[in-house]
């Protein structure tokens, strides 16, 4: 397993881009509380407590404490890690409690943007002032996408895919962000291609053509 590989499950070429863009707005800086929300087994977590002295709680609605525990063995880490099960909609923690709050492929699984506006307001409540929200989130794309999540993806019908407007409408209260896409035609090929895919979605990022069709975003927010 590569080291990007211990903290993204999935399509982890384009997920990792995530990475230096989070490190860019926490370098330099002292934390002391982070959160991952929807953690699944805690790869996010692994990686704020491997890079950074920070006391991380790695949640999901239902603990994630036993997939991440079997994930995190062998590495070592400056920060701590512990467990707990939270509802995004509802975070049992009081506000300005946190540093950092961090996640990936949330707000799609909440079911309608009313849900996702809730989720947001959770977080930024809970986020200190001056604190960083660190996302990384799947996109509505194109029409093409949309079809073949229908087909191939066991949830993609009933996932609410955000576009890029959105996004930015839901971190409209934070006083700083960045947001960036990546990814269009890679996801759309089959294994054996998939690298061929991927140079071509590497050149169009860095040239950034067809950003608001790209099927992930990523960036931070800052309270």
């Amino acid at each position: 397993m590569s080291p990007i590989e211990k903290y993204f499950e999935w399509d982890v070429h384009h997920w990792s881009k995530a990475i230096p863009v989070w490190e860019k707005v926490l370098e330099g800086k002292a934390y002391n509380a982070a959160l991952e929300l929807g953690s699944r087994s805690g790869g996010l977590s692994l990686w704020l407590a491997e890079r950074y002295n920070v006391k991380v709680i790695c949640s999901d609605i239902q603990s994630p404490e036993m997939a991440a525990k079997e994930r995190y063995k062998g590495h070592t880490l400056k920060g701590q890690i512990t467990f707990d099960s939270l509802d995004i909609l509802k975070i049992a923690y009081p506000s300005n409690s946190f540093d950092i709050v961090v996640f990936k492929s949330v707000l799609g699984a909440l079911g309608s943007f009313s849900n996702q506006q809730l989720a947001m307001q959770e977080i930024y409540r809970i986020l200190k002032p001056g604190g960083v929200l660190l996302f990384a989130e799947n996109l509505k794309s194109s029409r093409l996408h949309a079809f073949a999540r229908k087909i191939f993806v066991p949830w993609g019908a009933r996932w609410c895919y955000l576009n890029v407007n959105e996004i930015n409408a839901l971190t409209f209260p934070f006083v700083e962000k960045e947001i960036q896409t990546a990814g269009f035609i890679s996801i759309l090929l089959p294994n054996k291609i998939k690298n061929m895919g991927y140079i071509f979605d590497d050149w169009l990022d860095r040239n950034n053509y067809f950003s608001r069709l790209k099927y992930i975003c990523f960036g931070y927010a800052i309270k």
